[in-house]
């Protein structure tokens, strides 16, 4: 017994010092990098800091797992604390500078860079930022020389695991709270990037057999929405005026459509595909209708505002050519990117001699942080949230937000048929999923409840498609009440292009009695 305590007050003779050393190396970190991820939170109370100090200490922690595992052996932390705190502290201010994210978009881009691209992002305070950080790990580095290595480090590894095991459950708990954030921000970019490689060699099956196209000049626009319920469309009976500059057209208003899924990940491939409620198979095995419209001579353009995941770049892919706004920020930036950043692009596509075109136009629309997303000038219903965090007492203020970025769609939207309004056109617009505003003490989306499966849908046809399609047109009318699953888009699209194919069908398509 006497050997026990006596081995025992040994193991705390090396541990206490070993610990304090830890946590004052954590501490040290969590400063001088961990908070750079907070440097664009929206902040609008002084209460609203108490989330983000427990966020930072949330990361600060899981970072204290990987330095105490450093931290065992003085050699191993001589060699890689340094390079740690150095590679990732650059990474944090570029995270502060730009508000940018370590997501397949940055990978690919390091990987392709130069030097003279890497000089130009060289700069004094990046310098100065860089010796303080250098000065920083020198300084603890000697204060570990001084602390006794623990016999036996590999006894330690359960602990170190367990640690490792935390983190992990807690990310999952919480959609990628941890890992989103730097230093885990630089495992979630590398595991995407090879997730996304790999899916981009997979086989997807040849969908365009038999296609044939009865049109020779046709310009389609297919938006895709972000988290657009119909219930807060004015066009279908909402009281606030979410969409006046469509009230001015003649725009179709579908109010009973039926999304399937209830997040981004799920929907736009189901969408894209000719996948339906029974088989979800096409979603990941085939091609999208943009390959068909690409057999049938149309130049195909993506513009899209969120990060391409590895789900939907695919068809993406399929497109002749592909444009990311901002790509380096991922959706959960809080400096804004605006959807109207993808106009000028759109008029480059328009200019295209090819008299078919498809452009698939993807919005970041409603998507939460809200008024990250729309410009103050927006701002029509207030007061609105000016913080991340929030209460349910914060309910008017959210739903303020989100009926702003609501009516900037409309504005969007109207700005994209005023280029279409004297050209062949139609345009189709379906959200990929609705939205939780508080029902259920609920928020945001991918929780599977009734109000986030009931997606806007608007359908706008210029007056020469009109005449040549009267019939689409009044079946469009006449459809607008019914329910349809958003399976539909697949068959419309082919429709309203007037693309005969195997895989289209007539009784799916929202422009057919």
């Amino acid at each position: 017994m006497n050997k026990l305590m006596k081995n025992f007050h040994s193991w705390l003779k090396i541990q206490i010092p070993l610990l304090k050393f830890t946590a004052l190396s954590t501490l040290c970190y969590g400063v001088l990098v961990v908070s750079l991820n907070y440097a664009h939170f929206p902040i609008g109370r002084f209460i609203d800091i108490f989330p983000v100090l427990a966020h930072w200490l949330l990361i600060t922690i899981s970072a204290g797992v990987i330095i105490y595992l450093l931290a065992l052996n003085r050699w191993v932390y001589t060699l890689l604390f340094p390079l740690f705190m150095i590679a990732t502290g650059i990474i944090g201010y570029y995270i502060f500078q730009y508000d940018i994210t370590i997501n397949t978009a940055v990978i690919e881009s390091t990987f392709n860079t130069n030097n003279s691209e890497v000089m130009s992002q060289i700069s004094l305070r990046l310098t100065l930022y860089v010796v303080i950080l250098t000065v920083v790990s020198v300084w603890l580095v000697r204060r570990r020389k001084k602390i006794a290595t623990p016999p036996w480090v590999i006894g330690y590894l359960p602990v170190i695991l367990l640690g490792f095991f935390l983190i992990s459950t807690i990310n999952q708990l919480r959609f990628n709270t941890i890992y989103q954030r730097n230093p885990f921000c630089i495992y979630l970019g590398f595991k995407n990037y090879f997730a996304e490689q790999t899916e981009l060699k997979k086989e997807r099956k040849d969908i365009t057999d038999g296609a044939e196209c009865r049109i020779d000049t046709l310009t389609v626009v297919v938006v895709i929405g972000e988290a657009l319920r119909a219930d807060h469309v004015s066009l279908n009976g909402y009281p606030r005026e979410t969409f006046p500059h469509l009230a001015q057209e003649n725009v179709i208003s579908f109010k009973n459509i039926y999304s399937e899924w209830t997040h981004t990940l799920k929907s736009i491939p189901h969408i894209l595909t000719r996948a339906d409620s029974a088989n979800h198979a096409p979603s990941t095995d085939e091609h999208s209708f943009i390959s068909i419209f690409k057999a049938c001579n149309f130049t195909a353009w993506w513009l899209g505002n969120q990060d391409l995941n590895k789900v939907f770049k695919p068809f993406a892919l399929e497109c002749d050519t592909f444009i990311i706004n901002q790509p380096f920020k991922s959706d959960y930036n809080f400096t804004g990117k605006y959807d109207e950043e993808l106009l000028p692009y759109l008029d480059k596509a328009l200019q295209l001699p090819n008299p078919r075109k498809l452009i698939i136009f993807h919005q970041v629309g409603s998507h939460w942080y809200y008024p990250s997303y729309y410009p103050p000038s927006f701002e029509y219903f207030k007061p609105v949230l000016k913080s991340k965090s929030f209460n349910l007492s914060d309910k008017d203020k959210i739903i303020n937000a989100y009926d702003n970025s609501a009516r900037y769609t409309d504005y969007v939207l109207w700005q994209i048929i005023e280029r279409l309004r004297n050209r062949k056109s139609v345009l189709i617009y379906l959200s990929d999923h609705g939205e939780l505003l508080g029902e259920e003490g609920k928020w945001i989306h991918a929780q599977d409840t009734k109000y986030e499966k009931n997606p806007a849908c608007m359908v706008w046809f210029s007056d020469s498609y009109r005449k040549i399609y009267p019939d689409k047109v009044q079946a469009a009318e006449q459809n607008k009440n019914k329910r349809f699953r958003s399976d539909f888009l697949f068959h419309s699209v082919l429709d309203a292009a007037e693309i005969q194919s195997p895989y289209r069908q007539d009784k799916l398509s929202i422009f057919q009695n």
